[in-house]
């Protein structure tokens, strides 16, 4: 029924590399003399759906809500269905990403197909459109681990593909309730050179405004990403001091401004550069030595944390500083010490945290020892009064030669650890795990690159320790190291 009603798909371009954004346009055209009522394309509806078939005749099937259902969702129902009038000539349209959709679809060639369907008894087809997925060729990741403050946010990597000529860099968003899960991971800018691109975090998920940012040289970098769109120029920026290590990870708020710390020889500088304004430096405050360990979180009110260890790694220390523009500048802020021991310091961590009793939230020091027996002490202390809130320990036989990758908080701000051996093993531990287990056992060492932890969100039904990496140098796996209930 209804030969008058034209249904076509759009893609921009026909290749695509694996777990690459595929942006469709989907459009409904009444061709017809007479106004007709349908069933509008509300996802909801179910009313558009999408299959997707591989060279060997293997199919993916799924519509508007499959970015939703895989999430964990239950399907919903409506009680009545949404409608659109179309008069003659006009058109509606829906805009989608395949990738959400199917979610990742391996190398080769593929033709993609879509159905429209309304009552009462209308139901007309897509022409097939045809693409082929490439090879990817991973060469850089790095991810914003700021996600786990806010609840569902997902989980911003920049990372780089190499191209015949130079490099493409993407902005990949995982899921915070399943990482395999992607919600976009698009191509923003071209490069001739494999820079360590690192994201900033942001304030709220969806804002405008973001920076990605490297160092070239003397000098920083910085790329304005408006609405997943770098518009030129890219901006450069010195420092005050021409030896200086840029600190992760940088802040952008909501209004897009920018926030960068720099260390130079003693001195903690911010870089601040508000929306189309030039950068502004300040000095922050001075170091109580060679910076060796140190964490940064940005909390709900715009406020900077530090944490900090240094030269002989017994002692760190804390501090926090209004950054955001005001009438004075910020005055340069003593940080204090804030933990003394006896053994070395190999990683410290800084987190946010609910306190019901004061009704505010509270930022937490985790902080990681060891000894020359290989036996590592966790410790967690509560920033505001001092006090010490959680502590283990974890001997493990050969630790002395193991070296730590990373650490991870959840929620409730319990440690995770994630360790390589000489060999290039993964092994993985944490609170309540017993003992230290294989992350990736069976894997080669050498397939294994740019390991990271992710941890989803406590809403979520795959709450969990996920382990992140770029396996045979060609594309993302992702493997469950511990659920969390």
């Amino acid at each position: 029924m209804n030969t008058h009603l034209l249904f076509e798909l759009k893609i921009p371009r026909n290749k695509y590399i694996v777990d690459e954004s595929i942006h469709l346009e989907a459009t409904l055209r009444n061709a017809g003399e007479e106004t007709i009522e349908l069933d509008s394309l509300n996802p909801y509806n179910r009313s558009l759906s999408f299959e997707i078939v591989d060279s060997r005749g293997n199919a993916k099937s799924g519509d508007l809500l499959s970015p939703i259902t895989r999430e964990g969702f239950p399907p919903i129902f409506p009680e009545s269905f949404s409608t659109i009038i179309l008069k003659p000539g006009e058109k509606k349209e829906v805009s989608t990403d395949l990738l959400a959709i199917f979610g990742e679809l391996e190398e080769g060639k593929y033709t993609l197909t879509a159905s429209y369907s309304s009552m009462p008894r209308v139901n007309v087809h897509s022409t097939p459109v045809k693409l082929t997925i490439l090879k990817a060729t991973p060469k850089y990741s790095k991810t914003d681990q700021n996600h786990i403050s806010v609840v569902n946010m997902p989980i911003r990597t920049a990372w780089l593909n190499q191209e015949s000529k130079g490099y493409n860099l993407f902005l990949m968003e995982n899921s915070q309730r399943l990482p395999s899960n992607l919600n976009l991971n698009i191509k923003i800018l071209k490069l001739d050179k494999p820079f360590q691109i690192i994201p900033a975090a942001t304030e709220t998920y969806g804002q405008e405004w973001e920076h990605m940012i490297w160092q070239t040289g003397n000098s920083l970098r910085v790329a304005t990403v408006k609405g997943l769109l770098i518009p030129p120029p890219i901006k450069t920026v010195d420092p005050p001091l021409r030896s200086f290590h840029l600190l992760e990870p940088s802040f952008t708020d909501a209004e897009g401004n920018l926030y960068m710390l720099t260390s130079s020889g003693k001195r903690i500088y911010l870089i601040r550069i508000m929306l189309n304004k030039n950068a502004e430096t300040i000095k922050l405050t001075e170091s109580k030595g060679k910076l060796k360990l140190y964490s940064i979180i940005f909390d709900f009110n715009r406020k900077l944390h530090l944490a900090s260890v240094y030269d002989e790694a017994r002692e760190c220390y804390y501090g926090s500083f209004d950054i955001h523009p005001s009438e004075r500048p910020p005055a340069p802020a003593e940080i204090e010490k804030i933990a003394e021991t006896d053994e070395a310091i190999v990683d410290v961590l800084l987190n946010q945290g609910y306190e019901s009793d004061i009704r505010e939230f509270v930022t937490y020091l985790y902080y990681l020892t060891t000894d020359e027996r290989g036996t590592y002490r966790a410790y967690l202390t509560n920033t505001r009064n001092r006090r010490l809130e959680r502590y283990s320990y974890c001997s493990i036989p050969g630790g002395e030669d193991l070296e730590l990758l990373q650490s991870a908080l959840d929620e409730e701000n319990r440690w995770y650890q994630l360790f390589q051996d000489k060999n290039g093993r993964l092994w993985f531990t944490g609170y309540e795990t017993p003992g230290l287990r294989e992350a990736v056992p069976g894997e080669p060492s050498n397939s294994i690159k740019f390991p990271t932890l992710l941890i989803t969100s406590h809403l979520s039904p795959y709450h969990g320790v996920y382990l992140r990496y770029i396996k045979n140098k060609s594309r993302f796996a992702y493997r469950l190291l511990k659920p969390l209930r």
